[in-house]
């Protein structure tokens, strides 16, 4: 698998727009009630966890003194540094989430049972310690990029940062999963896939938004349940990209 990897990084692949619009769509409809109730869970915990990590700085008392307070040290050198920090290891502890919405796309594809206790498989190894790694790397990187822009008034930048650390690592946590590299690897292997497609990437990730969007307004159903079609194309996009081998992970797998 990483002589495939290595060539299309080298020489590059095709994505064809249709297609990956058909395959999202497809596993989509398989996956969004297990992934949209694993969202709903996730963000119950993520909710819980920064309630948590607000109270225990700021006390749990008054809660509109707490927010009027992050307020005021929204734009304070410290606060900033801080927040920073704190969203990199934040990002990094919930990865494995994120490699668990992937991870149902490939279950659902190929045709093997999954639920919501698969979107907590990768907290284990040999997965965790290369994704916590690598979202690591990426959160420190956005952090100190963003931060610097922060204090040097140019916090309008930061989405701009964000979105460009986001598209260049889209297939860092794939190639992880799928592709058994390490997380140095699989960053820099992801970046040089992006270069060779960026265009139909960003458009593919953009129609995504997109249905997501008209699933709120049109279905009537709510976002909980639309933001997985952004894994679904993000699947799609590795699927397509890359591919899988004969000893990518399965659920036996994973639990042995």
């Amino acid at each position: 698998m990483k002589n495939t990897i290595d060539q299309k990084a080298r020489e590059g692949y095709t994505l064809e727009l249709g297609k990956l619009i058909d395959e999202s769509f497809a596993t989509f409809k398989k996956t969004f009630l297990v992934s949209g109730l694993g969202m709903l869970i996730v963000s119950v915990i993520m909710v819980l966890f920064y309630v948590g990590l607000l109270g225990s700085f700021f006390g749990f008392s008054n809660l509109s003194k707490t927010v009027l307070s992050i307020e005021t040290l929204a734009k304070e050198p410290n606060f900033i540094i801080g927040s920073g920090i704190v969203s990199m290891f934040v990002s990094a502890l919930f990865a494995p989430f994120t490699a668990g919405f992937i991870h149902l796309n490939y279950l659902a594809h190929h045709n093997k049972p999954f639920g919501i206790e698969n979107l907590f498989d990768f907290y284990k190894e040999p997965y965790y310690k290369q994704i916590f790694l690598s979202y690591l790397v990426i959160g420190g990187l956005t952090a100190l990029i963003t931060t610097v822009l922060s204090l040097l008034g140019y916090e309008k930048l930061n989405t701009f940062v964000q979105i460009l650390f986001s598209l260049a690592t889209i297939f860092t946590l794939p190639l992880i999963i799928y592709g058994k590299l390490n997380y140095l690897e699989a960053l820099s292997k992801s970046v040089q896939l992006y270069t060779k497609q960026p265009l139909i990437i960003l458009v593919a990730l953009l129609i995504a938004v997109i249905g997501m969007l008209l699933g709120i307004f049109i279905l009537c159903i709510g976002i909980i349940f639309t933001i997985p079609y952004l894994y679904a194309m993000h699947y799609a996009l590795y699927a397509q990209a890359v591919g899988f081998d004969s000893t990518s992970p399965s659920i036996a797998t994973l639990q042995e």
